[in-house]
């Protein structure tokens, strides 16, 4: 199956909830011209990091060595407050005033909250999304894209990506099946914590 890939090898990449860095790591290394356009971001602090990935480290590093950025403690739902903090060294390092993003990835968002009501799981997500729906402009080019991968399966559907999307005022683009091997080093790792 060919795979959806969401972004041009020139835009400017934001990354949004990474775990253990492996598809920034892959992005840097085989999917842009230029990996100094990528900031790759975890809601987890640097030591939480460290903590939930024994290889962490190691894919930070391949995305810092090819020139990307990473950032730890950044919350997708508050990025309107985040966005200086998230350009700051990024634009000063391509020597512009201010930065916005071609495209935002924000790929198998979860909340992690240990909620085992299924339904209230879905709505804290729901909650999540439609957050980061609502903050995202902030931080993204006007004609810019977003790009959000789910697992499959019918709790994942009950989420309504879609319609949550349309009542922020995004429109649907395309949409496509996330295909993990068109990432060469990248390992989905699931939430914890």
């Amino acid at each position: 199956k060919k795979a959806l890939i969401p972004f041009k090898r020139q835009d400017r990449i934001l990354l949004l909830g990474e775990g253990n860095f492996s598809f920034a790591a892959s992005l840097a290394q085989h999917h842009l011209d230029d990996a100094s356009l990528l900031v790759a971001t975890s809601f987890d602090t640097a030591e939480e990091v460290r903590a939930k990935y024994a290889d962490g480290e190691e894919q930070i590093s391949i995305v810092t060595d090819c020139g990307g950025a990473v950032l730890h403690g950044i919350d997708a739902t508050r990025l309107a407050e985040q966005s200086a903090r998230l350009c700051k060294d990024f634009s000063r390092r391509l020597g512009i005033e201010t930065l916005k993003f071609d495209t935002v990835l924000f790929n198998f968002p979860h909340v992690a909250a240990g909620i085992k009501d299924q339904d209230r799981n879905i709505v804290a997500n729901q909650t999540m999304l439609r957050d980061f729906f609502k903050d995202v402009p902030h931080v993204l080019n006007e004609g810019g894209s977003i790009a959000v991968s789910l697992a499959l399966g019918k709790t994942y559907e009950r989420w309504n990506l879609k319609g949550l999307a349309k009542d922020a005022g995004l429109q649907l683009a395309r949409s496509g099946q996330f295909v993990g091997a068109a990432f060469p080093g990248y390992e989905h790792r699931r939430t914890s914590g």
